[in-house]
């Protein structure tokens, strides 16, 4: 006969769910882009943004930033496509 034992601590990771990525608001204006993602907001003034990026993954939405002094990754389970487009618009006007 033999038996098997399992970790408790590996099981119970194994069967909490993750808590779906955060949904991010970006709101465009004349000097700089504001994005508010839960109780974090950033807010970028055009001049210092070096590169902009929206990439999709299966369920997310991966917002890259690059300015001067920071890179910033954020993620969003709320489709950017359109707010993306509009603060490339702002962006280079």
């Amino acid at each position: 006969m033999s038996v098997e034992i399992s970790p408790v601590e590996g099981t119970a990771a194994q069967t909490q769910a993750q808590p779906p990525p955060p949904q991010l608001e970006i709101r465009t204006y004349s000097a700089g882009v504001e994005i508010s993602s839960g109780a974090r907001q950033y807010f970028f003034p055009y001049k210092t943004i070096q590169f902009l990026q929206l990439e999709r993954r299966p369920g997310v939405w991966l917002l890259h930033i690059r300015t001067d002094r920071d890179k910033i990754n954020l993620t969003s389970a709320r489709d950017l496509d359109a707010d993306f487009r509009a603060l490339m618009i702002a962006y280079r006007t």
